[in-house]
């Protein structure tokens, strides 16, 4: 409200509303998707978290999905900059975007045919999601709770590599038979070792890696690096799932496996006990085991500082929730704690795979999965077996399952519509009158896939 007062007298002569502008807009880039180089992977628009935005003399940051709000009109201009990070194009200017307001919606890399520009966005995107998930588990994380601006620098004329420099990480341009390295698990790994420095430890074999187990964690992929050699969309530069054993004297590389060796077993043992919280479990050991490392090597303590992270009542000869889990995992690579014994489990029955279980289904029906009873203290009622099917967290569909000849049952998926995500865990009663699911604490946690077909 403005009020326009007659100069002599000071009387007022009527009032004026003058409505400020807002204007709400959004701003993404065309970024390459899951964990390979953009030669193996299509780009696809994602939205740029926290990223500036200018009008004049005023700047906003975007939130985590890359949407803004900015008071006025006029020419707004955005950068492969934000609020956390402000990445540095080596080889010419930093890529910039301006509109008027009213078009507030930017599209960074939209022709998506500049190898610079595209790396730009990747590195960006990717050490934002890098970070967030990080504070997600250590929400006070020393030293990246509260960095502001960090550097990331795009397209060093070099070849075939990316380096962490303590104050800023560093990526390659393509060439050479090697692409460009700022994508998703090569920016995740640079900005592991930044991690391991501010939560004080050395690097060496320790920090290579950590940075591996934080590409692993984010994207599900043990194959690191698949299209850092621009031949290889397939296999990786190293692999998760591996058998580096304890002691490694190998090259600092190489014995960096163990650990990303460890945490990928231990994912799957975590898997096979606890369904889809697996992830969120074992992702909160590995960030948060790296605040109670020293030096730059990797032994059994850190198995026992994961087990102390574990620990839910101060004592750690009755075990941890966890326990066998984490000795499971890493004893496949000699990382056990030696003399502590996790407290034996004695289950009902077990439910068992023997085919694995399926990550597509067929919309058309008749996908089936093989289901094996193993007897423990009880064994499985006749015929009291089924299949429990979400579609979109919809209710629960109970289908029984059909006895086999080469197994003991099979769970067959009915009829589904294509492009859903389905939800399902196997049930069985027991002839003491228990009901045994797999996974642990099925409805809440259970299996899923995707209705998919070709």
């Amino acid at each position: 409200m403005e009020l326009v007062v007659d100069a002599q007298s000071g009387e007022v002569l009527h009032e004026v509303n003058r409505i400020l502008e807002f204007v709400d807009g959004n701003v993404s880039g065309m970024a390459t998707e899951s964990s390979g180089a953009d030669v193996c992977e299509e780009e696809t628009a994602a939205g740029l978290p926290y990223a500036k935005v200018t009008m004049g003399s005023t700047s906003v940051f975007a939130d985590v999905n890359g949407d803004y709000s900015i008071t006025g009109s006029g020419d707004l201009t955005s950068r492969l900059d934000g609020k956390f990070f402000n990445v540095n194009h080596l080889q010419g200017g930093d890529s910039s975007l301006m509109q008027n307001s009213i078009d507030p919606n930017f599209l960074h890399n939209e022709a998506n045919s500049d190898e610079f520009y595209r790396a730009e966005v990747n590195a960006y995107l990717q050490a934002n999601v890098v970070r967030d998930f990080t504070l997600s588990y250590a929400p006070n994380y020393p030293t990246i709770a509260n960095q502001l601006s960090f550097t990331v620098e795009v397209n060093d004329s070099s070849v075939c590599n990316a380096f962490y420099f303590g104050d800023f990480i560093r990526f390659f341009n393509a060439g050479s038979g090697c692409s460009n390295t700022a994508f998703s698990v090569i920016v995740h790994h640079e900005y592991g070792h930044h991690l391991v420095a501010t939560a004080g430890s050395g690097q060496g074999q320790y920090g290579e890696g950590m940075g591996d187990v934080m590409g692993v964690l984010i994207t599900g992929d043990n194959e690191l690096g698949r299209g850092f050699l621009s031949s290889d969309c397939v296999q990786g530069i190293r692999d998760a799932n591996n058998n580096v054993q304890y002691p490694c004297s190998g090259g600092i590389h190489d014995c960096g496996q163990l650990i990303s060796g460890c945490v990928w077993d231990t994912l799957e043992a975590m898997e096979a006990s606890f369904g889809n919280e697996a992830v969120d479990i074992v992702s909160s050991l590995a960030v948060n085991s790296i605040l109670m490392h020293a030096g730059d090597t990797i032994s059994p303590s850190i198995t026992m500082d994961w087990l102390v992270l574990d620990d839910d009542d101060g004592d750690l000869e009755n075990g941890t929730p966890h326990c066998a889990e984490i000795q499971a995992g890493f004893a496949e690579h000699g990382m056990e704690v030696s003399g502590m014994e996790c407290p034996e489990v004695n289950p009902l029955l077990t439910i068992d795979y023997p085919e694995g279980k399926p990550s597509l289904i067929d919309p058309y029906g008749g996908t089936w999965v093989a289901v094996n009873f193993l007897s423990g203290t009880t064994e499985p009622a006749p015929d009291s077996g089924n299949l429990h099917i979400s579609v979109h967290g919809g209710a629960w569909e109970e289908i029984p399952l059909v006895p086999a000849t080469e197994s003991d049952y099979v769970a067959v998926f009915p009829y589904l519509e294509c492009g859903e995500i389905v939800d399902w865990y196997i049930s069985v009663d027991t002839v003491d009158g228990d009901v045994v699911e797999s996974p642990n604490n099925a409805p809440d946690n259970s299996w899923n896939a995707h209705v998919f077909s070709g």
